[in-house]
């Protein structure tokens, strides 16, 4: 949003609007003041020319608007304005081309997968932030690419990052298939979603370092045999990324508990793995 002086010669009245007219942006330096929005063209301006012209931006244009109202109008717009859905800030953010191994290429190929997961296991259960989209109880964007990011489980292209997690869920398919990624399965909804990959995660991490020698295949069949009701009722009570980490504890100390000989080594705790390195 910006105040530009003279505008336009003559300003039409509300009744004959919309209405063409002629406006006039000076070209001159320091003829216009940004009322609200600096941050995003100064991120517009730091980009490539090549890159600018790609994209349009949007601008509200006021005619020698006064600055009191100027002030005004950029308090109500700070102070009242909705916060953008962070799903939908990611959907955005990966319309953009990021430097390779950065967090924002990582986010931007695990929406990728979020999209393959959305049209496969998940069956259109994921929700992108869009307008026309009903939230529910849809397993969110940010919930798929935080796991993903998070848990170190992102490759360089999507393809390959998908072709992993795809082979994760279909074990998941295959074994634990009263609580898989249906709705109303466990692994169906976003908790679920983050206990699994921090569980692969510490399956990868403890396998790399020799404290586990179990194949994926029988890991998720262990895994399934310690899926009851019971269970389900006792990771229930875990929510949120801190309770993703302590759920997969649990499961993993359950997996201890039946399978000792198999399982007595693995570690929950990634900082041990590090130091014994």
């Amino acid at each position: 949003m910006i105040n530009v002086p003279n505008l336009t010669e003559r300003i039409e009245v509300t009744e004959n609007c919309p209405k063409v007219v002629n406006i006039h942006f000076p070209l001159s330096y320091n003829t216009c003041r940004i009322i609200d929005g600096q941050h995003r063209l100064l991120g517009f301006s730091a980009v490539s020319s090549e890159l600018q012209k790609m994209y349009s931006l949007p601008v509200i244009a006021l005619q020698d608007y006064d600055r009191k109202k100027e002030i005004k109008t950029f308090v109500d717009i700070n102070s009242k304005q909705q916060r953008i859905d962070v799903n939908l800030i990611l959907l955005l953010k990966a319309d953009l081309d990021w430097k390779k191994d950065t967090k924002e290429q990582k986010e931007k190929i695990s929406v990728g997968v979020a999209h393959e997961l959305n049209r496969s296991f998940l069956k259109k259960r994921v929700y992108f932030g869009m307008a026309d989209e009903s939230k529910g109880s849809k397993i969110t964007l940010s919930t798929i690419v935080s796991a993903l990011v998070g848990n170190n489980q992102v490759q360089d292209t999507v393809q390959k990052t998908y072709r992993r997690i795809k082979d994760i869920f279909k074990l998941v398919q295959e074994n634990i298939p009263d609580y898989g990624f249906q709705e109303e399965g466990y692994f169906g909804h976003n908790q679920g979603i983050r206990v699994l990959l921090r569980l692969i995660y510490l399956y990868q991490k403890n396998t790399e370092v020799g404290r586990l020698s179990v194949s994926k295949e029988d890991f998720f069949n262990d895994l399934g045999t310690i899926m009851n009701k019971n269970m389900i009722k006792s990771l229930d009570d875990l929510y949120g990324e801190g309770g993703a980490n302590s759920a997969a504890t649990l499961l993993v100390e359950q997996l201890q508990s039946k399978y000792l000989r198999k399982y007595q080594n693995m570690v929950v705790n990634l900082n041990y793995l590090r130091k014994k390195r």
